[in-house]
């Protein structure tokens, strides 16, 4: 049995996402006031003769248009609606090799955004499981990942903020 989720494109704020989650992950960064843009840009990443995507892919090359860029956190946001492939995890290791920003897939807004359902890939190799939306109890912005706000570099402190719910459960509940 193939690996699919169904899709349903959807029309929201002024884009054609290809998916509803799509559309709720941007309805989630409008609550919450995070610019973001839509596909960006088209990657594309050669493959190697020791690739081991190479075997099992019609061509030389994969290509790439990731669903976010948050530029407030120069990072790139992926959105799946189940635990990523091999590929999709190839594809957002080499987007942040090649352009030096953190990618982090997510998936399924339906459960909860806010801990985790996430792989974060970093530009030095690294990776990271389960980030979230944080909310500093500091300044009261919004940040991304575990350890210090980016904005005041507070250490962050566990549990979800009234703020990040609210900006959840509208998303989840959005009528489109």
């Amino acid at each position: 049995m193939p690996y699919s989720v169904p899709v349903k494109q959807t029309h929201y704020d002024g884009h054609h996402f290809r998916s509803l989650q799509e559309a709720r992950f941007a309805c989630f960064f409008n609550e919450l006031e995070i610019d973001y843009t839509y596909e960006p840009d088209t990657y594309e990443f050669p493959l190697t003769e020791t690739s081991p995507l190479l075997p099992t892919h019609p061509s030389n090359s994969v290509k790439y248009i990731p669903d976010f860029y948050l530029p407030t956190y120069d990072t790139f946001i992926e959105v799946k609606g189940k635990y990523p492939l091999p590929i999709e995890c190839f594809k957002a290791w080499a987007l942040s090799k090649q352009t030096n920003k953190q990618v982090i897939i997510m998936w399924s807004l339906k459960h909860r955004i806010t801990s985790g359902y996430s792989i974060v890939f970093y530009p030095d190799g690294e990776l990271e499981m389960n980030i979230s939306f944080t909310q500093c109890h500091l300044c009261d912005r919004i940040g991304l990942g575990k350890g210090q706000c980016i904005h005041c570099q507070t250490p962050i402190q566990k549990g979800i903020r009234e703020d990040i719910k609210k900006a959840l459960i509208f998303a989840q509940q959005k009528e489109f």
